[in-house]
């Protein structure tokens, strides 16, 4: 729900198998729970473009569409479950900042279908960047994945266990190129994965 102290007007466009979603948002945070929303309305094949501004909470993708956030959409979620979960073949999602705050074993995104193309995502985690599991054929591409740093554990020097930036596992001719990774355990992993192609990534771990 969006709070009450917020204005969302909204015009969708539905045509040609596209739909399009403009408006005008507050800066505050809303929930996430308007771009699920959008998700669910939304057909197979539709373009699904997010109204600038900040989120709080976690989607899952479960239909073939294509997500925009047009590099001006920020979804934060603290909970102990990846921040975005696509579950459909051939998703597209692009042009969003994912700050993935739980410091857990899941993912800012994690991917469990085929034929999904990840672009010009700008990814911050205390878990993984991102998972693909059981997923072939698909792309990861000029996206950026950065260790969330914990001030207080590191003000109590507890030890700080990072989690890998693209993790592979029984995932099969997927392109991971262009991308960016710093500070995470390893930069990408592949387990039992075959036939990748991993061209063009920057690994840094220069703030460890």
């Amino acid at each position: 729900m969006i709070r009450s102290i917020l204005m969302l007007i909204c015009t969708l466009f539905i045509a040609s198998g596209w739909m399009e979603l403009q408006a005008i948002a507050s800066p505050a945070a809303m929930s996430a729970d308007l771009i699920q929303t959008l998700i669910d309305k939304a057909q197979d094949g539709d373009t699904v473009r997010i109204p600038p501004g900040s989120y709080e909470g976690r989607i899952l993708i479960n239909r073939p569409i294509q997500l925009d956030g047009g590099g001006a959409v920020t979804l934060r979620n603290t909970d102990q479950k990846s921040t975005v979960e696509i579950t459909a073949k051939g998703v597209a999602l692009k042009g969003l900042i994912v700050v993935h705050e739980a410091r857990d074993k899941n993912a800012a995104v994690s991917v469990s279908s085929d034929e999904v193309r990840i672009n010009s995502l700008d990814i911050r985690t205390g878990g993984y960047g991102i998972l693909l599991r059981k997923a072939d054929r698909g792309i990861v591409a000029n996206t950026k994945i950065e260790w969330l740093e914990d001030a207080n554990a590191a003000a109590a020097k507890t030890k700080i266990v990072r989690h890998n930036g693209i993790d592979l596992f029984n995932s099969h001719l997927n392109v991971i190129q262009g991308n960016t990774v710093s500070n995470m355990n390893d930069g990408i992993y592949l387990e039992s994965s075959n036939g990748n192609t991993v061209i063009n990534n920057a690994i840094d771990h220069h703030g460890r």
